[in-house]
């Protein structure tokens, strides 16, 4: 089951020089209906675009004050579920081509219409490494405050839970990045408005023996909520 993307690149006549940029996926495993970005650099691009300025002048990348990064970019939302392949994308500019690499990943079922729980899945990249993606929501109510000219609202999570994270010290964990905001859903049977906080963190796992299967158990993790009913993630 395949998603067309439609990416602004204009592809033009291949040409004799080539050169390869990297294509990145914000997410190794999207959820139906998730908002992700897909991006390629632009730095290798951009300095020949404008090589003809090196007899004047130093050039080099560009990065702008709104983007900490030099990236061109898509942002997407999946609307099915299962296997996409994406690339590879070429490009000419100036008699130069540029080549990106494919990206192939799978898009998952949405998560369900509820406030709390905790959700943990692998994602492999190869045969010797793979994410492990953790999602968490924690409820949250809003709390009102007012003054004689203003009324504040500040939605706080539950201070009984705590953000789930693996232990740093486990050999062949690495982190790869967390974010954490405070979203808010509609129960489909109630109507009712729920807010919780949102916590998403990724990790990358590097099989340590190729010989045997590396098993990731509860203690793993700090902060466990005791709801979960955790079960060994096996890596192969």
């Amino acid at each position: 089951m395949k998603i067309v993307f439609v990416l602004a690149m204009v592809l033009l006549p291949l040409v004799c020089f080539s050169q390869n940029l990297t294509l990145d996926i914000s997410t190794p495993q999207p959820r139906l209906g998730e908002t992700f970005t897909l991006t390629v650099e632009v730095d290798t691009i951009a300095t020949n675009v404008f090589s003809f300025l090196s007899s004047r002048f130093i050039v080099s990348g560009y990065r702008s004050t709104s983007n900490s990064g030099s990236a061109l970019g898509t942002t997407l939302q999946a609307t099915k579920i299962g296997h996409n392949e994406i690339g590879p994308l070429t490009l000419a500019i100036n008699g130069k081509k540029y080549i990106a690499n494919k990206i192939a990943f799978e898009v998952v079922d949405s998560l369900p219409a509820v406030n709390k729980g905790l959700w943990i899945r692998q994602a492999p990249i190869d045969d010797s490494s793979e994410y492990i993606i953790l999602e968490q929501r924690i409820p949250a109510l809003t709390y009102i405050t007012r003054s004689d000219s203003t009324i504040n609202m500040t939605t706080k999570a539950n201070d009984d839970e705590k953000e789930i994270e693996m232990v740093k010290d486990v050999q062949g964990i690495n982190f790869a990045g967390s974010t954490e905001d405070y979203r808010s859903i509609i129960d489909p049977k109630t109507g009712q408005k729920k807010d919780f906080k949102f916590f998403f963190a990724l990790y990358r796992i590097v099989k340590t023996d190729k010989n045997k299967p590396m098993v990731i158990t509860k203690i793993s993790f700090n902060n466990m909520p005791d709801y979960y009913d955790f079960k060994d993630v096996v890596f192969k």
